[in-house]
C-alpha cells in the first residue's frame, strides 16, 4: 500500500534522514548556527523544568503538610520513612537524571521484553462452578425479563458482553443494529463452568474466547474437538457463526461438536439443556443464527485427551487441485485413520502447502521442535510456512494413493509443536494480513523477499510487534478504520464450497478476474449431519452437499487489484455471486453486500421466521439480515477511490502507541490497561481432584442440584 503519491511512509522517512544528514555535512556553518539555537532552546526547556518542579514541589508539599499527620498515624513507620526518602529523592532529580532514568527504564524493559521474557507458567484456575454459574445466569434473565416490563413499542434487545468496553467481535461489519437497542450485560458468562470426563463435555459460558478455553481444557488434560484458530473468537460466536478448523474434516463445525445449551428465548423462558432430543427445532436453529434467537448463557462442548505435541507434516504440491485431492484422500482415510489436522494455503496457482498434524505427548528425541510463541522473536507461522515452500519441489508422486498412511508418508519435511501453539499458530500475523499494516511503516523492507533465505518479518520486527500483530488487535483496528475503509482497502471473506472441485473453480476465478489475492486459506469441512428442517442453512451449502461429505472452505484475505483503488461492491458482490454459481455459500461474518432479496434467495427464510415466531423472537431480537447486510452503506462504497492515509491516520497512531504500552509496562498493569496477550502465558497442570470436574460415571451433588431438571424454567 502506498501513500503520499506512490511513497512509503518509511521510504519517506529515510528519504528525510539522508537529506537531513547530507545538509548537515555539506552546510557546516548553516547546521552550527541551527546547533546554536537548538541549544538555546534546550537551555529554555531546563529552565522551565526548574520553574515546574519548583511549582510542583510547593505544592508536593503543601499535600504532604495536609496529610502527615494521618499518614504518621495510620501507617507503620518503616513505610513512612521510605516514603519522606522517595520523595526527597525525587525531589533532588535534575530534568536529565529524570530523562535519564526514564530512558534507562525503556531501555531495561525493550531489553528484557526482546532477550529475556519467555513464556511462563502460572496456575490453572479453578472453574467456575454450577453454584456461581447459575447467579451470573439468573442475573442476566432477570436483566432480561426487566427489559420484556419496560419495553418500548419495537425497541430490540442485544447483549453487552466486554468487561473493559473493548469489542474483540471478528465480525467485520458494523453493529448498528446497537445504537437503538436495549442492552442486556452478559460480560460475566466467559468462563468455563465444568468438565466430565466421564461423558467428554467441557460446560462453558457463550462469552469464553478460544484462546482461555483451549488454556482451561489444556490444563485439565482435555481440548474440545474444534477450537478456532484466532483467540478471541468467543465460544458462543463461534457456535452462532459457524465456526470451524483444521479438524472440522472430522468433526465438522464448532456447532456440530455442541450437545446441548442454555438459552432465553424472545418469550423470556430461561430453557436449559436444550439438544437434539430436547426442543431438537431451537437446537438445530441457533447454529449460525448469528443470536437471533436468544442469549445463550451456557454451551455444552465434547471434549477429547489432549496431546502434549502436535506432530506436524508439510506436504508441497504444485497447485491447488492436488492439494485437494490430497486433503480429500487424507481425510476420507477414516475417522480413527485419518490425521487429527488437516487445512492448506494455497501460496500461489503453481504452489500449495498441505498442513497435517497428529497428537503425541512425548515426540522423539532430537527431533526438529517448532516454538511459535514462546518467545517473542519466533517466526509467524505463515512466513515459516512460506520458508518451508521455497525449500520444496513439487512432489514426484504427485497422485492419490489408496494406501492408508500414503499421503502421511510422503511429507517431505516435519517438526513438533506444542498444542497451544499449533492451535494458534496463525495468531501472530493473523494468517498474513498483518504485512499490509507493517508495510506502511517499513515499505519493503518489512519482509525478507531473497529466495535463499528465510521469508517473512525481520526478527526485530517480531519483536516488536509480537502483541500488536495478532487477530485480536487487528481486528479493532479494523473496527476503528470503519465499514467503508476496510471494504475499500482489503478483502476479507470465507466461502464454503460443496466440494474440491468448486474450492478450485473459486481460486481459479480470484486469479483470472482482476483481484488477484494470493495465498488462500483452504480447510475441509465434514457434513456430519443432515440439515434439520428448522436450520435456514446461513454460511452452509447444506442443500448442496451430501451428508458425511466434505466441503471446502476458501478463506480469500488480502489487498486485491495489485493495490490500486477498486470497487468493493462490484468486486465483492461478482465473488458473492460466482460462489453461489458454484453451489458455495459465504460465511456471514463479514462484510456482506447481498440486497435483501438476493440473501434470502439463498436462505430458508420459512424455517427461520417458524422458530423466531414460536419462541417470540421476531419481536425481540433484531432479524439476521438487519444485523449482517451492510444495506443503505453501500452506497457510500460504490466506485474506485483511493484511501487517504489521514483517514485511518488516527486509528494507526492508536495501534502504534498501544505498541509501546504494552512493550513498556509490566505484566501486572496489563489487566488494567485492557491489553490482553495470553500466548505468553501458560496454565499449569490442574491437581486430579481439582473442584467441578467429574472424573466417575456419577454426578457430583453440585451437579445434580443445579442441572437435573430438564427443558425449560421460569
Amino acid at each position: 500500500m502506498k501513500y503520499f503519491n506512490g511513497i512509503s511512509l518509511s521510504s519517506f522517512i529515510l528519504f528525510t534522514t539522508i537529506v537531513l544528514l547530507t545538509f548537515t555535512v555539506v552546510n557546516g556553518d548553516i547546521m552550527s548556527s541551527i546547533t546554536k539555537e537548538f541549544n538555546n532552546f534546550l537551555a529554555i526547556i531546563m529552565n522551565g523544568w526548574e520553574t515546574v518542579k519548583v511549582t510542583v514541589t510547593n505544592y508536593f508539599y503543601i499535600v504532604v503538610n495536609i496529610i502527615n499527620g494521618p499518614l504518621q498515624t495510620y501507617l507503620p513507620a518503616n513505610i513512612y520513612n521510605y516514603i519522606v526518602i522517595a520523595a526527597k529523592f525525587v525531589n533532588n532529580l535534575t530534568c536529565a537524571q529524570y530523562t535519564n532514568g526514564i530512558l534507562g527504564y525503556l531501555a531495561w524493559m525493550i531489553f528484557y521484553r526482546t532477550f529475556i521474557e519467555t513464556k511462563t507458567i502460572i496456575p490453572a484456575p479453578t472453574l467456575k462452578g454450577w453454584q456461581e454459574h447459575a447467579k451470573d445466569a439468573v442475573k442476566v434473565h432477570t436483566e432480561y425479563t426487566h427489559f420484556l416490563k419496560e419495553r418500548k413499542p419495537d425497541e430490540k434487545v442485544s447483549i453487552n458482553r466486554s468487561r473493559n468496553g473493548h469489542s474483540d467481535s471478528n465480525r467485520t461489519t458494523a453493529a448498528d443494529y446497537k445504537k437503538l437497542a436495549r442492552r442486556v450485560d452478559v460480560s460475566n458468562l466467559d468462563s468455563v463452568i465444568a468438565i466430565d470426563k466421564v461423558k467428554n463435555l467441557m460446560h462453558i459460558e457463550p462469552g469464553l474466547p478460544m484462546d482461555e478455553m483451549a488454556r482451561i481444557a489444556i490444563a485439565y488434560g482435555v481440548v474440545p474437538e474444534v477450537v478456532l484458530e484466532f483467540p478471541g473468537i468467543t465460544a458462543g460466536g463461534a457456535l452462532c457463526g459457524g465456526g470451524i478448523e483444521s479438524t472440522s474434516h472430522k468433526f465438522g463445525s464448532f456447532a456440530d461438536t455442541v450437545e446441548e445449551v442454555d438459552i432465553i428465548t424472545g418469550d423470556g423462558e430461561l430453557r436449559t439443556h436444550v439438544s437434539r432430543t430436547n426442543e431438537p427445532d431451537l437446537f438445530a436453529a441457533i447454529a449460525t443464527s448469528y443470536g437471533t434467537h436468544g442469549i445463550l448463557t451456557r454451551i455444552a462442548v465434547r471434549v477429547e485427551p489432549a496431546p502434549k505435541y502436535i506432530h506436524v507434516r508439510y506436504l508441497h504440491m504444485s497447485n491447488l487441485e492436488k492439494a485437494t485431492n490430497a486433503m480429500t484422500a487424507l481425510a476420507n482415510e477414516g475417522k480413527d485413520e485419518s490425521p487429527a489436522f488437516i487445512d492448506g494455503v494455497a501460496m500461489s496457482p503453481t504452489s500449495a502447502m498441505v498442513v497435517i498434524g497428529d497428537g503425541i505427548n512425548e515426540p522423539p528425541a532430537n527431533v526438529p521442535y517448532r516454538s511459535l510463541r514462546n518467545n517473542r522473536s519466533d517466526p509467524w507461522f505463515f512466513w515459516h510456512l512460506t520458508s518451508i515452500a521455497r525449500n520444496f519441489a513439487a512432489l514426484a508422486t504427485d497422485k492419490p494413493k489408496n494406501s492408508k498412511l500414503g499421503w502421511r508418508g510422503d511429507a517431505q519435511t516435519s517438526e513438533y509443536m506444542t498444542l497451544d501453539d499449533y492451535l494458534f499458530r496463525f495468531d501472530r500475523g493473523a494468517f498474513w494480513m498483518a504485512r499490509h499494516g507493517l508495510q506502511v511503516f517499513y515499505g519493503k523492507f518489512a519482509y525478507n523477499y531473497s529466495e535463499t533465505s528465510s521469508a517473512g518479518p525481520s526478527w526485530i520486527i517480531r519483536v516488536k510487534y509480537a502483541w500488536l500483530a495478532t487477530t485480536r488487535q487487528l481486528y479493532r483496528m479494523l473496527h476503528a478504520i470503519g465499514d467503508e475503509g476496510l471494504a475499500r482497502m482489503y478483502v476479507v471473506q470465507d466461502y464454503i464450497m460443496p466440494g474440491p472441485k468448486e474450492a478450485v473453480q473459486l481460486s481459479e476465478y480470484t486469479n483470472e478476474n482482476n483481484i488477484g489475492i494470493w495465498p488462500l486459506w483452504i480447510c475441509p469441512v465434514r457434513m456430519v449431519a443432515k440439515r434439520h428442517s428448522s436450520n435456514a442453512g446461513f454460511g452452509f451449502p447444506v442443500q448442496q452437499t451430501k451428508e458425511n461429505g466434505l466441503m471446502f472452505n476458501v478463506g480469500v484475505y488480502g489487498l486485491p487489484n495489485n493495490g490500486e483503488p477498486f470497487d468493493p461492491v462490484i468486486l465483492n458482490h461478482n465473488l458473492e455471486n460466482k460462489a453461489s454459481e458454484l453451489g458455495g455459500r459465504k460465511m456471514l461474518y463479514a462484510q456482506s453486500f447481498y440486497s435483501e432479496n438476493e440473501f434470502w434467495s439463498l436462505f430458508d427464510r420459512k424455517a427461520y421466521d417458524n422458530i423466531r415466531n414460536k419462541y417470540k423472537g421476531s419481536s425481540v431480537f433484531p432479524d439476521i439480515h438487519t444485523k449482517l447486510l451492510l444495506g443503505k452503506r453501500m452506497d457510500k462504497m460504490k466506485g474506485a477511490k483511493a484511501i487517504s492515509f489521514l483517514s485511518c491516520a488516527g486509528a494507526m497512531a492508536l495501534w502504534y502507541f498501544s505498541l509501546w504500552t504494552e512493550m513498556c509496562t509490566p505484566r501486572f498493569f496489563h489487566n488494567n490497561l485492557h491489553i490482553e496477550y495470553t500466548c505468553m502465558t501458560q496454565y499449569a497442570d490442574a491437581p486430579s481432584n481439582a473442584p467441578h470436574v467429574v472424573t466417575e460415571d456419577t454426578e457430583t451433588t453440585e451437579t445434580s442440584k443445579t442441572t437435573s431438571k430438564k427443558g425449560k424454567k421460569k
